[in-house]
């Protein structure tokens, strides 16, 4: 699984930090995080980068689309312990959930620009080929003179037309 990241940062040069832990947990259980004390929260006593990134408090939402996680929300404080209630985690579950569907929409959006362009090359190909060949049958001897016969009574028979006959009776993988 790869991962990229959007962030608002004041400083502009901050590399963005997160931990395997918290990732794992939140994409591999499907569900959100929250601690309000990250350091001493057991579930991150392994997790180094907690404690390396001086990380309080925090909130991990899954994005989900259908059965698939394409992404996170993680909000974090690093400058004091603070609360999260179930009203921040409700409104960063339906931010996750919008972002989700916007996401997922723009995806499938892009796939359908994709598929109609190739359809129209398709299209245009198929169009040139079909303009050649039909420029090719019009240019044939063969349906030429046939052409020519078939307004005549009986100018189209075996005798007139041996050609026509011969390949009338080939198969079709000759």
């Amino acid at each position: 699984m790869s991962f990229s990241a959007a962030t608002c940062f004041q400083e502009s040069s901050r590399l963005l930090v997160l931990s395997r832990t918290v990732l794992d947990q939140v994409i591999g259980g499907r569900a959100a995080i929250v601690t309000s004390d990250a350091a001493t929260d057991e579930r991150f006593n392994r997790a180094g980068s907690i404690v390396l990134h001086d990380i309080h408090s925090l909130m991990c939402v899954p994005m989900i689309v259908g059965q698939r996680v394409i992404g996170i929300i993680q909000i974090e404080n690093r400058k004091s312990i603070v609360i999260f209630t179930e009203n921040d985690l409700n409104l960063a579950s339906v931010i996750a959930s919008l972002a989700s569907i916007s996401l997922e929409n723009a995806r499938l959006y892009e796939a359908q620009h994709r598929t109609i362009s190739e359809l129209r090359a398709a299209q245009e190909s198929l169009h040139a080929v079909t303009t050649q060949l039909g420029q090719q049958i019009r240019d044939d001897e063969l349906v030429s003179a046939l052409r020519q016969r078939h307004t005549v009574a009986g100018g189209d028979c075996a005798m007139d037309m041996p050609v026509y006959h011969l390949w009338l009776q080939q198969t079709a993988e000759q």
